[in-house]
């Protein structure tokens, strides 16, 4: 009975141990990882955008005649540009539209896949996408 409680015992010691030192090793070296690649994230963007000239290009493209809204979204190679078109805009003005900035919105952004998407009542009415 008393070696069956000795057993218990260390067993539960060993685990504990065991425990701790697992986790303490997962967070150093986690941490380290998340502030290198943050660090690399970093430098990546500061030479892929042009901050100045997207905030000017966004302007311009709100104020094109029925344009209701520009929202810009990006992941690691990809940006989404979603332009809003009023409810009584004419949908020729959609290809136009996606047409004329994208060029200007690669500029922006020269090392990533580019989708521009023209939306109206809630639909996209356009894609187009720039490698």
């Amino acid at each position: 009975m008393k070696s069956r409680k000795v057993h218990i015992i260390i067993g539960i010691c060993l685990s504990t141990i065991i425990l701790l030192t697992g986790c303490s090793f997962n967070n150093s070296s986690s941490s380290s990882k998340t502030t290198a690649s943050s660090n690399v994230s970093e430098s990546s963007k500061a030479k892929s955008i042009d901050v100045k000239a997207l905030t000017t290009l966004i302007q311009k493209i709100q104020s094109e005649k029925g344009v209701s809204g520009v929202n810009t979204t990006g992941a690691a190679n990809v940006v989404t540009v979603d332009i809003t078109l009023n409810k009584d805009d004419d949908s020729r003005n959609a290809k136009r539209l996606a047409d004329k900035y994208s060029k200007q919105i690669k500029e922006a952004y020269i090392s990533k896949k580019i989708n521009i998407n023209i939306i109206q009542n809630g639909k996209k009415i356009t894609t187009l996408s720039v490698v």
